[in-house]
């Protein structure tokens, strides 16, 4: 999968999550209003949010069928947003 193409499937599942989150938010938004910290790296408060377990896997089964995601992918995917900027996950 090409960088553009895994780029925009992040921003796309961040930008669903962050829609089903409390209190919503627009992620694009939140990047843009984001801080810079000491290194000059923006800091999104995002654990600010909290998406329902439920919502979350949904939004995460829905983008592995889009993008027609495969084995290692679809682990790479998974781990890449768990240990991104996604919103807490609330059970």
């Amino acid at each position: 999968m090409k960088q553009k193409k895994v780029d925009k499937l992040l921003l796309e599942t961040y930008t669903r999550m962050f829609a089903l989150s409390e209190p919503t938010a627009d992620f694009i938004k939140l990047v843009k209003e984001a801080k810079l910290n000491e290194q000059g790296k923006k800091e999104i408060p995002f654990l600010e949010h909290e998406i329902t377990e439920f919502n979350y896997d949904k939004v995460i089964l829905t983008m592995i069928k889009k993008y027609k995601l495969r084995g290692y992918m679809i682990r790479q995917f998974k781990h890449t947003i768990a240990l991104g900027c996604s919103p807490k996950i609330k059970k």
